[in-house]
């Protein structure tokens, strides 16, 4: 039984927006909750995801447990930040308080020589092309991708967009993972077509997965139930190995 509910911080996949979260939030009453606003126009601070980062470094400053929730581009800004946190302030026992619930998450997103179950540079570079001159087109054929067809918002915050896709191409952070495990929980979907199946099981150990056989890549939106049972079940594991 949890003596202490944990603190849960919810960071959204590329080009989507807090309300991302609103089905999975009404399964988890009684915690307290905040958002990383990483796309949203009204957050259009200098640097880019300014107020974010502001909020993830002050979060991770408390004792309470802290579960950090990403969705796709969201895992892997929550893995970059927390690392940078803990190189600023070589602050390694931060890791004791701090959980992960990846959905459709990765540490890494492009394909290297040595992750050939990645994402082809081919297929992010003419997003970064054309991402500042069409931002609608490029959005609506990543969602297509990923057949999310719900509605796209009317204005973009495309500066935002842009390193959100330099991160895509840049970020790898599977060296630096087995310093959480077990305290990195995954929730996938066998029939997501942008992360799918071999590029999770290369990441990830099979211990840390949690598959849905009919999931896709958008869990928080199909399966919102799941997920909060996966976010609670992640920390009640993860509190375990703290024992």
């Amino acid at each position: 039984m949890e003596t202490v509910k944990p603190v849960l911080a919810f960071a959204p996949g590329w080009s989507y927006q807090s309300d991302l979260w609103s089905a999975t939030k009404a399964h988890l009453d009684g915690y307290e909750k905040y958002m990383f606003e990483l796309f949203s126009v009204e957050e259009k601070t200098v640097p880019v995801f300014g107020s974010a980062e502001k909020l993830i470094f002050s979060l991770l400053k408390r004792t309470e447990p802290l579960i950090l929730v990403g969705h796709s581009f969201g895992s892997l800004w929550c893995l970059r930040q927390f690392f940078h946190f803990i190189k600023k302030n070589n602050q390694a026992e931060v890791m004791q308080h701090v959980s992960f619930a990846l959905i459709n998450g990765f540490s890494c997103f492009k394909r290297r020589e040595d992750f050939k179950e990645g994402i082809a540079g081919d297929q992010i570079e003419p997003m970064v092309k054309q991402i500042s001159q069409k931002p609608l087109s490029v959005v609506k054929a990543f969602r297509r991708k990923i057949e999310d067809y719900t509605p796209l918002p009317q204005h973009f915050h495309i500066t935002a967009l842009q390193l959100g896709l330099t991160y895509l191409q840049t970020e790898d952070y599977r060296k630096s993972l087995p310093m959480i495990l077990p305290r990195v929980s995954v929730l996938a979907g066998r029939q997501d077509r942008l992360v799918n199946e071999e590029m999770t099981s290369k990441l990830f150990p099979k211990e840390c997965i949690q598959w849905v056989s009919e999931g896709g890549h958008m869990l928080p939106i199909t399966h919102p139930q799941i997920c909060a049972d996966f976010i609670r079940k992640g920390f009640k594991q993860a509190h375990l190995s703290r024992q």
